[in-house]
């Protein structure tokens, strides 16, 4: 995870995501399959910079590989969320479950806490 948000070579992402992995909860317009699981990391790359992510517990049992993390960064680049990008310091945890099959990531199923993140990018609590 650290070299893939930490940097902008996506290629070992090519390596360990299935061309057709399944996202379970994907945004809307969301592309399916690697590339647009890669879109969207890129989308969120362009919107944040000094990103630092921390995997705050990993748990494994049989094909299944559950991340806690913590993402760190700030809001210095495209819009996010529909909000301009003004500096601002985010600080949000999200969990990932995945289905890995022959070394690659199969499905994946995600949660952020993107209410957080609003709240922090916009400096207003959404209602």
């Amino acid at each position: 995870m650290q070299e893939v948000w930490t940097t902008d070579d996506f290629s070992f992402l090519r390596t360990i995501v299935h061309p057709d992995v399944i996202d379970h909860m994907p945004v809307p317009g969301h592309v399916p399959g690697r590339d647009g699981h890669l879109e969207k990391m890129k989308r969120i790359k362009a919107a944040f910079t000094n990103i630092d992510i921390r995997v705050d517990a990993l748990v494994q049992e049989g094909d299944r590989v559950v991340g806690l993390w913590t993402f760190t960064a700030t809001h210095s680049g495209v819009p996010f969320l529909g909000r301009p990008a003004h500096n601002a310091r985010v600080k949000f945890c999200g969990m990932d479950m995945v289905r890995v099959e022959g070394g690659q990531i199969r499905e994946i199923w995600h949660i952020e806490d993107l209410f957080l993140a609003y709240a922090q990018i916009s400096g207003t609590i959404p209602v």
